[in-house]
């Protein structure tokens, strides 16, 4: 019982370890397209954030 649960430890582990490399490689490759932010979204928070700005002057 002991080793079987070991194993099952171990086996946990491994997919743990397997689960953060793959999420590490794919914010990688999203980045590295530039779909990680959406630009688009961005812009328009700083539109917000300008008419925010210009609003209190």
């Amino acid at each position: 019982m002991n080793e079987w649960l070991q194993n099952i430890g171990l086996f946990s582990v491994v997919l743990l370890l397997l689960y953060t490399i793959k999420k590490g490689y794919d914010q990688y490759d999203l980045k590295g397209i530039g779909d990680y932010e959406d630009v688009e979204v961005t812009r328009q928070a700083e539109e917000v954030v300008q008419s925010l700005h210009s609003d209190k002057s």
